[in-house]
């Protein structure tokens, strides 16, 4: 069973979370146009959300005016952010540093898979190199990783949003990324989802392939997952 569509309630979310990305972005030097605007242009409608449980059982404890609501914007778009400030950042190091630019378009070095050294990135709330597993416990079937010269190695949270669909055709790891950044931005009621909630939804699912709202409810799967971010505000706009 799958968790049912809420409904979309015409209202905006608070102004300082908006504020505080503009602010991050300017501070790292990214002040053009279209890279502020990726992130920083408010949604019009809120998506009316719920924790998991209440999801599965229709059940509103919260009267109409004082549900929880969420903004929560889409993996595609916090994606789309990331690409821009790394592409801007790129152009940045290679001018400083000489040679050619390597930005996308403009050739590629084996060693350039490494972004880290062309950062820091503030386009984001949390670093966007930082391993995925630092955040989300890797499980037998919750695991992101790469191979390199030295072995087996994480991958960031920008990769696993980056990841090609054959890799992850669900998307779910993308999915995750998304909503921590939606509530580490403020985009989130924490009356529907909380970090700590979040984790522990990832554990479960990532330990036995499946999540359970509560005992004797019908797994959820990757699939139903997403549903739920998508359906509730949480990862969607």
């Amino acid at each position: 069973m799958t968790p049912d569509q809420d409904h979309r309630a015409a209202e905006t979310p608070p102004t300082h979370d908006v504020s505080g990305l503009r602010r991050r972005l300017l501070r790292g030097g990214l002040s053009s146009a279209p890279l502020l605007l990726t992130l920083t242009s408010r949604p019009v409608l809120a998506t009316y959300c719920t924790c998991p449980s209440a999801a599965l059982s229709g059940t509103a404890s919260h009267k109409e005016e004082d549900k929880p609501k969420c903004w929560g914007y889409s993996h595609k778009k916090w994606k789309h952010s990331a690409k821009e400030e790394i592409d801007h950042r790129k152009k940045l190091w290679y001018s400083q540093h000489g040679g050619k630019d390597k930005s996308p378009g403009h050739g590629h070095d084996d060693d350039d898979d490494d972004i880290s050294k062309y950062g820091p990135f503030t386009s984001w709330p949390i670093p966007l190199t930082d391993p995925f597993h630092n955040y989300f416990p890797q499980g037998s079937h919750g695991r992101y990783f790469k191979s390199g010269q030295q072995g087996w190695k994480p991958l960031s949270l920008f990769e696993v949003m980056d990841l090609p669909g054959h890799a992850d055709p669900s998307e779910i790891g993308a999915h995750f990324v998304s909503v921590l950044l939606n509530i580490r931005t403020g985009l989130v009621d924490p009356r529907a989802m909380t970090e700590q909630s979040l984790k522990a939804l990832w554990s479960e699912y990532a330990q036995k392939g499946y999540y359970k709202p509560h005992a004797g409810a019908n797994p959820w799967y990757a699939a139903d997952i997403v549903a739920y971010f998508e359906r509730t505000g949480l990862s969607s706009y």
